[in-house]
């Protein structure tokens, strides 16, 4: 993409060059934290534009980012290319340089806006690391919570998440591929839903009658969230597409691990004399009100695994929160106090509040890359 003014003066090439590796972090952290590759030339064009850089050309795939800034029609360009390397998605740092982004607008000078970058670069995160991966296990255990009325399933499944998530960090710190990530982690769930039918085949009483198929299920969501199915169709649409081909075959990688972990484990189990009853058929689902709760839930808990910024979270939790009340004020609640909910539903003081999610969802996302 090429910005088209031709007849600014050029910059000195030393600060040319400042605002070039300025933009290219920038793009960097918005690209390795999922955002779409038109979002990320948008904002290193608004940055390098802001210092009078105008003839910019930014080439962005899916794992690089190149600058090419030409002083003059027909000088030597200055080029800068940076390889993009996934990390922790941190939102709320996204959300951060988005407000950077306006300051440099308003003529932050380059100088100031260099420090700026460096200290949001270096500032600790939000929540503490333990919390994240908690938040990870509790996508697991709100899936969970969706498929079975069980009171002994959310926790297995937030306990076996918890595993999940220690093991991928550990992992991703060795550098293993994405694809074996896949694979050890959902080769963990089904050890241990194998786990939980030898025990109730030897009579332990917790896993007598709990279907491990919901443990499975749960971990499944947990390992699917924050695949980039929707950036890769925006990357398409926006014509991106080396961009969104490489996002949709990393989506199939990470897919394959799955399969193939969880397949692998229950041929090696079966060959061992375990017995494991996972079935592909639809699960029983739970109570209707408990699946609102558990999608909110979910919701909620991969905004907090995602370091989302909690001054959005009841944008993305309450539509889901209103229709559980609903349903439990419904005809066929049979406790004394379905009126008096049933009033308060319809009460500004629950309709306001929806209203302004409904805003803030459709106005400006909340938190980008939620399912």
């Amino acid at each position: 993409m090429m910005d088209r003014m031709e007849n600014d003066p050029a910059l000195d090439p030393g600060e040319a060059r400042q605002v070039l590796r300025l933009a290219m972090h920038m793009g960097d952290t918005l690209l390795a934290a999922g955002m779409s590759a038109n979002d990320v030339v948008v904002l290193m064009l608004r940055t390098t534009g802001a210092y009078r850089l105008r003839r910019v050309h930014i080439d962005v795939t899916y794992t690089s980012i190149t600058a090419t800034y030409y002083p003059v029609p027909e000088g030597i360009p200055v080029t800068a290319m940076r390889v993009v390397q996934g990390g922790v998605v941190d939102y709320s740092l996204v959300q951060a340089l988005n407000r950077l982004a306006e300051r440099i607008s308003r003529g932050l000078p380059i100088g100031e806006a260099i420090y700026a970058y460096e200290r949001l670069r270096d500032a600790p995160r939000p929540y503490p690391e333990w919390v994240a991966t908690a938040a990870s296990a509790g996508v697991a255990a709100a899936a969970s919570l969706m498929l079975t009325s069980s009171w002994k399933i959310p926790p297995i499944t937030f306990v076996t998440g918890f595993l999940v998530a220690r093991v991928l960090a550990f992992l991703h710190g060795r550098r293993f591929p994405a694809f074996f990530q896949q694979v050890a982690a959902a080769a963990l769930v089904t050890l241990v839903a194998a786990a939980m039918s030898a025990a109730a085949a030897r009579g332990v009483q917790f896993f007598v009658g709990v279907d491990p198929t919901s443990v499975v299920v749960g971990g499944i969501i947990m390992l699917v969230a924050g695949m980039m199915f929707v950036g890769a169709a925006q990357d398409a649409i926006d014509e991106f597409y080396v961009t969104a081909s490489a996002r949709v075959f990393e989506v199939l990688m990470r897919t394959a691990g799955i399969v193939f972990g969880i397949v692998a484990t229950l041929y090696v189990t079966r060959r061992l004399g375990i017995p494991v009853a996972v079935f592909a058929e639809p699960v029983v689902l739970g109570p209707l009100a408990a699946q609102y709760v558990g999608a909110t839930l979910a919701c909620a808990m991969f905004a907090l695994s995602c370091y989302a910024p909690w001054k959005r979270w009841p944008a993305v939790c309450w539509p889901s929160l209103r229709r559980p009340w609903a349903c439990w004020a419904g005809p066929g609640t049979r406790w004394p106090f379905r009126p008096a909910v049933a009033r308060c539903c319809r009460t500004r003081w629950v309709r306001w509040p929806w209203r302004w999610c409904q805003r803030c969802s459709s106005g400006a996302r909340a938190c980008p890359g939620l399912p």
